[in-house]
């Protein structure tokens, strides 16, 4: 489709060159006109706002119009997280050859200023107040080749206490079929902060063709994972997430993820961030973050540790070896599990999420996060340890896969890694210290619930015999289609 655009808009420019004496069709001349202001002051901007203090938040547009060289009348357009509207205007002529400095937008509740080179490139947009309340605008031009697709979000932080939720703003560069680039924009003491961030690995979901899903991260993708720095120290904020795009109407794309925040190397404190959803893609359904006793999950045997090496149990590391090391903690706490049947317990064990209603969804998605404590070049895990996550419809007769980690085959101690074809022999993405997120889904249909059970159950089996044979998850989030 898109190389199909391209050949049409080419084919419209060199039409509207070749036969300067006839006249065009409004089709046409929308195109040529749209393709002109690509590279003019003129056209079609869009952007995120948020108050500093994260109370609001928005998507914005902004029309800057320039038809003809002396026309008045360019409008800000934003839309706040509750779908209310306000709009902004100016009233000063511009040059669309010429660049704009200082272009001054009021209204009743809304004042800014905005500058932008002849070409439509670096935006600047000043001296931003909402209802009073000092406030953060950031804006690229959207054009025809480089579309930007915005969203408005949240996060929270899970080691802080009690606290409102603060804003984290996305804006993508590119048309979602790919590669793109993003801008972040984050509240954090009361201070805005710009990031960077990278989508790729895009595919169609393979349970809903109307899904694209991406993976999404901060940084450069050249291994810098800085999202941005905060504070006079310049303290490093990282994140994590996954874009889900929707084809068709009603468009309820989204991007959720985890975000960290390290203070040297004693410190860290993490959180969630999601977008704001008008229409919910997935229904959450079950939600574990490990961090109270407050749990939706039980177990095939009571939690337990030796204090050491042989656990199998929800902690936040301090009951459990010191040597156990993992990076990239969503909050404090996660389910860990390490030579399982060294107290007595036997070799297989399961944490189990039971009777969850999917009687209103087609397609059932589970997230979460999963590390190992990598030991280096002595991986530990042998051709007998595993760890599987599986559904049943029929309470637990029958079992099915939905993702799994294995190791490569060899009898004996090497890396875990993902087992993508459920063969019992590792064959993609290699689990490490450092927490990362997994996804496995599956259909309700006649084939795979043929009872037509309105409830299904979903484990998390673990394998795991020896010393050093482990395995850690959190954030298990559990959604319906």
């Amino acid at each position: 489709m898109k190389k199909l655009l391209y050949g049409i808009l080419s084919s419209v420019v060199l039409f509207a060159c070749s036969v300067d004496n006839e006249e065009l069709t409004p089709d046409q001349e929308n195109l040529t006109y749209e393709m002109a202001q690509d590279e003019s002051a003129a056209g079609l901007y869009k952007g995120i706002f948020t108050t500093v203090d994260s109370e609001f938040r928005a998507k914005v547009a902004i029309e800057i119009n320039a038809s003809n060289e002396t026309k008045y009348g360019h409008t800000a357009t934003f839309e706040m997280q509750d779908g209310e509207t306000y709009t902004a205007v100016s009233n000063q002529p511009i040059s669309h050859s010429e660049a704009i400095e200082d272009l001054v937008f009021t209204s009743d509740d809304i004042s800014f200023t905005f500058s932008v080179d002849e070409n439509g490139k670096n935006v600047l947009v000043e001296n931003v107040t909402f209802q009073g309340v000092e406030s953060s605008l950031l804006a690229k031009k959207s054009t025809t080749k480089n579309p930007i697709v915005n969203f408005t979000g949240t996060y929270n932080c899970v080691e802080c206490g009690p606290t409102t939720d603060m804003t984290f703003n996305v804006m993508v560069s590119g048309d979602g079929t790919g590669p793109q680039t993003y801008d972040t924009q984050m509240n954090f003491n009361n201070n805005t902060y710009f990031g960077t961030g990278i989508q790729n690995g895009c595919a169609t979901d393979p349970i809903n063709s109307d899904f694209t899903i991406c993976n999404a991260e901060s940084g450069d993708g050249l291994g810098d994972l800085t999202g941005f720095t905060v504070g006079s120290n310049g303290y490093t904020v990282e994140w994590i997430g996954q874009m889900i795009y929707n084809t068709v109407s009603p468009d309820c794309s989204e991007i959720v993820g985890l975000w960290y925040f390290r203070r040297g190397t004693s410190e860290q404190k993490s959180g969630t961030f999601k977008t704001d959803e008008t229409f919910v893609c997935l229904d959450r359904l079950r939600y574990e973050d490990f961090e109270d006793t407050t749990v939706s999950y039980t177990t095939t045997t009571p939690e337990f540790t030796d204090g050491t090496t042989d656990y199998f149990i929800r902690t936040n590391g301090s009951d459990i070896g010191g040597g156990v090391a993992f990076s990239d903690i969503s909050g404090t706490s996660y389910f860990a599990a390490q030579d399982i049947d060294a107290e007595g317990a036997g070799p297989i064990q399961s944490v189990v999420f039971e009777n969850i209603d999917v009687s209103l969804y087609s397609a059932i998605y589970f997230d979460a996060i999963f590390a190992e404590d990598d030991d280096g070049t002595s991986e530990d895990w042998d051709d007998s340890d595993y760890v599987r996550v599986e559904y049943s419809f029929d309470g637990g007769t029958t079992w099915t896969p939905i993702l799994a980690f294995a190791n490569d085959g060899s009898q004996f101690n090497t890396a875990p890694q993902e087992d993508t074809d459920f063969d019992g022999v590792g064959d993609g993405e290699f689990l490490t210290s450092a927490f990362q997120p997994f996804r496995g889904s599956f259909e309700n249909n006649a084939t795979n619930n043929p009872t037509n059970s309105t409830n299904v159950s979903i484990r998390i089996q673990m394998s795991l015999n020896s010393g050093d044979e482990d395995i850690a998850f959190d954030n298990v989030l559990i959604r319906g289609y």
